[in-house]
């Protein structure tokens, strides 16, 4: 059923594919079970991700990585779907889990393509908090475009969760897309010419220009 309902080779990666692994990051964890951003990487001849499918994959390999966390197309399975397959995760995927958990402590996160209330956003931020420890985790960043409360903002910065709303960018008028490229262009200009400083130094900005939502809002304007 599912890969009925996701015809993975109909479609072409994106720029949007393109400008996100053409940043530096150490690794690239994905839930999607479609190629997009392994085939991306086709189009940067100066970049290259080692795609990770299974945990014998993992051995001996090394960053930056496109790590496939839930299975992947066109064979590579179980695909990680129901609530069952969440719960019985960190025990069958253990070697997974460490490799996050390591990333979490020692890397900032950016979550891009998640809404505040997708299920598996919130499986995920769950297993985070109740796996790393709000003490040792490093800071995370909700990217997107959303309507949050202000109380939905608090809870999630209670669980460490920084939410960079870019619906409060001028033009982006509720289009994904046009929020996340924005985003990433952001990214972009701000690690041009210090790829020695990613990521720590570059969080550290990140962080002071976007500590609210009228920060998001002053500097996307």
């Amino acid at each position: 059923i599912i890969k009925g309902s996701l015809q993975d080779k109909e479609y072409s990666p994106s720029d949007l594919h393109r400008k996100l692994l053409n940043l530096n990051w150490s690794d690239v964890f994905t839930t999607n079970y479609d190629t997009l951003l392994e085939r991306a990487q086709n189009d940067l001849p100066y970049k290259h991700y080692e795609v990770i499918l299974n945990k014998e994959d993992l051995v001996y390999s090394r960053p930056p990585r496109i790590v496939k966390l839930h299975g992947s197309f066109p064979s590579t399975r179980p695909f990680v779907i129901t609530e069952e397959d969440y719960r019985k995760y960190p025990s069958e995927s253990a070697a997974f889990v460490n490799s996050v958990q390591q990333a979490l402590i020692e890397n900032v996160l950016c979550l891009i393509g998640f809404s505040g209330d997708d299920p598996n956003f919130l499986q995920w931020i769950g297993w985070i908090r109740d796996n790393i420890g709000h003490s040792i985790a490093s800071k995370i960043y909700l990217v997107g475009v959303f309507n949050f409360t202000a109380a939905e903002i608090k809870m999630l910065e209670k669980r460490n969760i920084t939410v960079l709303n870019m619906n409060l960018c001028k033009d982006v008028a509720g289009d994904h897309y046009k929020g996340i490229d924005m985003f990433l262009d952001l990214l972009q200009e701000m690690t041009k010419n210090q790829i020695d400083l990613w990521p720590k130094q570059v969080e550290s900005n990140l962080y002071f220009h976007f500590n609210t939502a009228d920060d998001v809002k002053s500097n996307c304007l």
